[in-house]
């Protein structure tokens, strides 16, 4: 009857009804600053981080460490091809750890509630590097859900179901969180330690499985180092998110210390309490925007706002940015959208950039410039080099698979009329859930040059296709051009680009 009398406490239902409230507005508040900060951040990673409707892809990826948080956090990126749903289920991410860590805190002061904002803030410093992987937002959700199972386990049950919970939570976490489960699994001791609950010691043993667990997927291989395994990595997170991520579970974890049961009745906050709570929030938003500014790299981003501009067609919204004065004429998008708007040619002279790189003559060579090389020739038809340039991005994306990259290559297969590979590639992208449509209205095209040449873009590729790969210099680039053009007089794209270098070399 015990049991059932804490289950159905009026004050603590309360409680939880109230934790709905807060954690709301702060998620809304997260989901304004991601949506007005970080937006195209969440559209460059479901390029980065393909959901596969694969069972042996999804099994294999369910068997490693924080297996299950890299399933879920692929599935819901995949989403995010659209710009406002990468800030809305972040937001929703946010509102689940939040509301999960104030449930566990019930009974205490308001103000305890803004703490509870502050791991979502690390996770949003997070989203500032462009290798980050959205898994170790999951992650911290997943541990929180942990922590507010446990919390419940531990104010009903005795110490030896608790201790059982949490040893079986400790070995499972691995798997769902990867090396998240070592800060889960303290989290769990933190708030037995501070309740004083019977035999809280013993908590020890969940933070010993936790890492003992972690060493042994180390020592089977399945982790690449030792401090994969045991740092907050996610996985394979490790070196480009781990202090924003490692501040992301201190926070969630040290959280757990601030759990002390209070008062049986819920008492309404008063106005004091609302200050604070406002007080404290502001001031976590107000450092978490002095870090952001000092970390945001803000070409970066703006390549990946253009990069989307560029893949939906929006080449209206490139030439309105304001241009920093970077880049070569096949390193800027706003060169590409200059040319596909028929403005090229005629200010070509405008841009310093262009200029310079046809007086020096230097070969494009970076890996890190070779999506836009791969956009910029696709647009083109200057096939051979938008082969090299998708191949090479998708070469550096993770699982070596880009969905929109390998649409590229798909088309570039069938119009060199290497059927066998694009039908491979198209194997692919038919397990994908926004690409599969596509791929499959392309398999007629396979093994069927009549087909292919009946299509006007595939039969402007292989028109366009050159005797040899001589795209690392301009002047293998113009006599390409030219015969692409010469091919396919339509081809503004490619002419724009002709004319910018004719006119810049002063050949007309």
């Amino acid at each position: 009857m015990q049991t059932n009398q804490k289950n159905t406490d009026p004050a603590r239902m309360t409680k939880e009804r109230d934790a709905v409230v807060p954690a709301a507005v702060y998620a809304l508040v997260l989901t304004a600053l991601t949506y007005i900060l970080q937006t195209y951040r969440f559209v460059a990673m479901e390029e980065s981080y393909i959901f596969l409707y694969d069972p042996k892809s999804l099994l294999d990826t369910a068997m490693v460490p924080g297996g299950a948080a890299q399933l879920i956090a692929s599935f819901l990126t995949q989403f995010m091809l659209y710009p406002f749903a990468g800030p809305l289920i972040t937001g929703l991410v946010y509102f689940g750890i939040m509301l999960n860590l104030m449930k566990c805190a019930s009974g205490k002061r308001m103000i305890f509630t803004a703490l509870a904002a502050i791991p979502c803030m690390c996770l949003m410093l997070c989203v500032e590097n462009p290798a980050y992987k959205y898994q170790g937002h999951i992650a911290l959700l997943l541990c929180s859900s942990v922590w507010l199972d446990y919390s419940l386990v531990s104010r009903r049950q005795n110490a030896g179901i608790r201790v059982t919970a949490g040893c079986i939570l400790s070995l499972m976490l691995y798997f769902i969180a990867g090396s998240a489960a070592i800060f889960a699994a303290a989290g769990m001791l933190l708030y037995d330690t501070v309740n004083r609950r019977k035999g809280f010691y013993l908590g020890v043993a969940y933070v010993a499985l936790a890492v003992a667990e972690g060493w042994l997927f180390y020592k089977a291989g399945l982790t690449i180092s030792l401090e994969h395994a045991l740092a907050p990595a996610m996985y394979y997170d490790l070196n480009s998110t781990y202090y924003m991520m490692l501040y992301a579970l201190i926070a969630g974890t040290l959280y757990m210390a601030a759990t002390p049961e209070g008062k049986k009745k819920a008492d309404k906050p008063g106005v004091a309490d609302i200050a604070a709570t406002g007080l404290v929030f502001v001031a976590s938003c107000g450092a978490m925007l002095y870090v952001y500014s000092a970390i945001h790299n803000r070409p970066i981003y703006e390549c990946q706002q253009q990069r989307h501009y560029a893949r939906t067609e929006q080449w209206s919204k490139i030439t309105d940015m304001p241009y920093n004065g970077k880049g070569t004429p096949f390193t800027s998008y706003r060169f590409l959208a200059l040319a596909e708007q028929g403005r090229l040619a005629d200010e070509v002279n405008d841009y310093d950039p262009f200029i310079k790189y046809f007086i020096t003559n230097k070969p494009l060579v970076k890996k890190e410039d070779q999506q836009i090389l791969s956009d910029i020739y696709y647009n083109c038809n200057y096939m051979s080099a938008a082969r090299r340039s998708a191949f090479d991005t998708n070469i550096v994306t993770p699982g070596a698979f880009n969905p929109f990259e390998t649409k590229k290559l798909v088309a570039i297969q069938i119009a060199f009329g290497n059927y066998a590979v694009a039908e491979k590639l198209i194997g692919k992208l038919e397990k994908t859930l926004f690409y599969k449509k596509w791929a499959t209205d392309m398999r007629k095209y396979l093994y069927d040059d009549t087909m292919v040449e009946s299509n006007p873009a595939l039969a402007a590729m292989r028109k366009a296709i050159p005797a040899e790969n001589s795209y690392m210099s301009p002047k293998g680039l113009q006599r390409e051009l030219t015969t692409i053009t010469e091919n396919d007089p339509g081809q503004k794209t490619a002419w724009q680009f002709l004319q910018a270098f004719l006119i810049i070399t002063k050949q007309i």
